[in-house]
Parts: C-alpha cells; sequence; structure tokens
C-alpha cells in the first residue's frame, strides 16, 4: 500500500511528539521522584535531629537529677528525684528505640549502638553503686562517684560524647544522602538530556532521511531527464518509496516509453521521407534532363510552340513564339491564351475563338485556314498557319493544349498568285 510524503511526515512527527511526551513525562516522573527522595531525606534528617536533641536534652535532665538527688534535703525531694531519673531513663530508652528507625546509615547505626552502650554503662553505675550509697547515707562516697575522673564521671562524659558524635554521623549521614541524590538529579538530568538529544537527532536524521531520499530520487530523475532529452530514451528510473515519488518515477518511464516509440515512428516517417525525397530528386532530375531536352528541342524549332493548362493559362512559350506574340517569355507564364496569342480572320477581321476551349471540347487535333491574322504586342499584323492538338495524361484526361504556329506570309502570296493565274486562264 502506497503512503504519501504528506502521511510520512506526518508518521514521523507523530513518533518524535511521542518520544518527546514520554521523554517529557519520565522527566516530570523522575524529577518527582528525586524530590521525594530528598523530601523524605530532609524530614528523615529533621526526625533524627529532633530525636538525637530530644535524647541529649533528656541525658542532661537525667544527670542534672541524678547530681540533685545527691544533694536533697528531704526524703520527698529525693523519691520526686529519683522518680524523674526513672521517667528519663525511660523516655531515652524510647526516643533510642525511635531513633533506630530513623537511621539510615551504617555509621549512625554504630555510634547509636555506642551511646546505648555508654549509657547503659552510666545507668548502671546509678543503679548499682551511686543510688545505694545515697541510701545508705554516703553521700560523700557517692560524690565521688560522680567526679569527671570517677567511674560515674566518666561514664556520663562518654555517654554525652557519644551523643554528640551521633549527632555529627547523623549530619555526614544528611550530607551524604544530599550528595548522593544531587548525584542521582545530575545523572537523572544528563539521561533525559540525552533522550531529548536522541529525539532531537532521530528528528534531524528523520528529516535529513526524507529530504535525501526526495533529493537524491529528484536529481537522478532530472539526470535521467537530461538524457532523455538528448535522445537517449533507454534509460529508466525504478523507485520503491510507495510515494508521489514513486508515481513520478512511473509515470516518467510512460512518458519515455511513449517518446520512444514516437521518435521510432518519427525515424520510420522520416526515412520515408527521405526515400521519397530521394526518388523525388531522382524523378526531378529525370524531369529536368527531359525539360533540358525539351527546351533544346524547342529551341531547334522554327515554329512557334505554346502550351497551356487545362484552364487556358500559359505554361511554356518557345522564342519564336515570343518573338511573333511581341511578350518576352517570363512575362507569359500564367497569362491566358487570348491575351497573349491574339487572333483574327483575315477575310472578315473577326476574332477568332478560343483554341483552348475548342480542344477541350472536341478533344481532337485541329488545324485552322491560314488566312489568320496574329496581332503582336506592338500591334503588329501577321499572317500565320498554326494547329492545336490536346495534351492528355495517363488516364485520357486532357490536361492541356499545345500549340503550333509560323509566319504563313509567303504561303499566302504564292496562293493568291496562282489563284489570280487561274482567274486570267479561265476569262
Amino acid at each position: 500500500m502506497k503512503s504519501s510524503i504528506r502521511t510520512k511526515l506526518i508518521r514521523g512527527l507523530a513518533v518524535l511528539f511521542l518520544w518527546m511526551v514520554a521523554v517529557e513525562l519520565v522527566s516530570i516522573y523522575a524529577t518527582g521522584a528525586i524530590e521525594n527522595r530528598l523530601r523524605d531525606t530532609v524530614h528523615c534528617h529533621i526526625k533524627s535531629a529532633n530525636l538525637l536533641a530530644e535524647v541529649s536534652r533528656k541525658a542532661e535532665l537525667v544527670h542534672a537529677n541524678a547530681l540533685l538527688y545527691l544533694t536533697a534535703g528531704s526524703i520527698d525531694d529525693m523519691i520526686q528525684r529519683e522518680s524523674q531519673i526513672r521517667t528519663g531513663q525511660d523516655e531515652i530508652s524510647t526516643l533510642l528505640d525511635s531513633l533506630e528507625d530513623t537511621c539510615q546509615s551504617q555509621a549512625e547505626h554504630h555510634q547509636l549502638a555506642e551511646f546505648r552502650l555508654a549509657w547503659n554503662t552510666y545507668s548502671r553505675i546509678w543503679d548499682e553503686q551511686i543510688l545505694p550509697m545515697s541510701r545508705e547515707n554516703r553521700k560523700e562516697q557517692a560524690f565521688t562517684l560522680v567526679k569527671e575522673d570517677q567511674p560515674g564521671g566518666i561514664a556520663a562524659r562518654t555517654a554525652f560524647d557519644k551523643v554528640e558524635q551521633l549527632q555529627k554521623a547523623s549530619m555526614v549521614s544528611f550530607h551524604d544522602r544530599l550528595e548522593l541524590a544531587n548525584q542521582e538529579r545530575a545523572r537523572s538530568r544528563n539521561i533525559l538530556f540525552s533522550m531529548k538529544l536522541l529525539a532531537t537527532i532521530f528528528g534531524l536524521a528523520f528529516g535529513s532521511y526524507v529530504g535525501s531520499q526526495i533529493g537524491d530520487t529528484l536529481k537522478f530523475i532530472s539526470n535521467v531527464a537530461q538524457l532523455a532529452a538528448a535522445g537517449d530514451l533507454d534509460w529508466s528510473v525504478t523507485v520503491k518509496s510507495g510515494d508521489e515519488i514513486e508515481t513520478v518515477a512511473e509515470s516518467f518511464n510512460r512518458m519515455t516509453r511513449k517518446a520512444k516509440k514516437v521518435l521510432a515512428a518519427r525515424r520510420e516517417t522520416a526515412e520515408q521521407l527521405q526515400r521519397q525525397i530521394r526518388e523525388r530528386k531522382h524523378i526531378a532530375g529525370m524531369l529536368a534532363a527531359e525539360k533540358n531536352r525539351f527546351a533544346t528541342a524547342l529551341r531547334l524549332i522554327g515554329d512557334g510552340l505554346i502550351v497551356t493548362d487545362a484552364e487556358g493559362n500559359i505554361v511554356l512559350i518557345n522564342q519564336e513564339a515570343a518573338k511573333l506574340t511581341g511578350w518576352p517569355q517570363k512575362q507569359v507564364t500564367g497569362k491566358p491564351l487570348g491575351e497573349v496569342f491574339h487572333i483574327m480572320d483575315e477575310t472578315t477581321g473577326r476574332r477568332c475563338q478560343n483554341l483552348v476551349e475548342k480542344e477541350l471540347r472536341g478533344g481532337n487535333p485541329m488545324r485552322l485556314a491560314n488566312h489568320t491574322l496574329l496581332i503582336a504586342r506592338n500591334g503588329a499584323e501577321r499572317t500565320i498557319a498554326h494547329s492545336s492538338a490536346p495534351i492528355r495524361d495517363g488516364d485520357g484526361e486532357i490536361v492541356g493544349v499545345v500549340l503550333v504556329f509560323r509566319e504563313a506570309r509567303e504561303q499566302v502570296k504564292t496562293e493568291e498568285r496562282a489563284e489570280r493565274q487561274l482567274q486570267e486562264v479561265v476569262t
């Protein structure tokens, strides 16, 4: 099934458009996913930071209550401080469990485990050593244990250091996750840019392919057309594109085939014409030779001779006839016979009937009386004797008349003298 160039272009543009839409959808999806991941990372970090801050605050509060417990002046105050310490420890344990779920890096989990260990050590020293001494009124010994260089002080300082390290590890993890997210965003942008670039290259390649296909095919057809115009009609164009270009190629091939047939017919006609021309030239040569022989014979004839066509117009006159009629040979061709050969009866003075009309009606050679006057162009009168005969073609049809005449003055004088002598003898 053939498709037009327009259909191909529309299909290509549709594919390119769908590709761009797909790229844009992927871009939107990837951007949204990265933004969500960043949002989750920030939210998780904020939650983790809040939990760490709360753990640090609770640990400081527990440690402060522990010191206040040692300085309490009454049993009620000691019971209250002890209750606050227990509550703070429970809250810290709960916060650490929540913090366990927010930690995403191995370093955070490691620092959290170390803080748990340090805090458990501090709590165990408080529960097993400081609290019993305080209950036994051995506060001085209990104060000794919480000094900085003693187990209680060292455990407290270690726990607070671990909290700070955990906060640092959380911040480092947060920065690492941000860096990974930024890298992923950059990678996603590069991929999307590559896809868009690929779509642009595809569009340019498609346009170049269609343009080159059309241009190359038309150029080839143009070259073949130039060869055909120069007379080389043996070329044909083969295009299987299924569009208007293929239709143009097929039309061109049909045109060259028809032109080839027409050219062959013209060549045959030209050859026939050349043969006819050669034959006519040969016949013309023969006729020219015959005409030359005839003209030579006419010049050698002493009598005047005039040839007319079927309408009575002069087609040939020899020199003697021109001399007798007083008309130059070049001026009489095509003139009516009666205008040049003006004759009248010498006895009656009447104009004689047109000889051509007589011949065309009779169709037999005629010989007129000798008492005929020829009136020349200058008005001179001459006594002539003449005869005429029809000219027939191959089918027997009359196509003209030939007229032969000569001056007969001496013959008339001889006849007149003989007639007078005869009358004298009779009388």
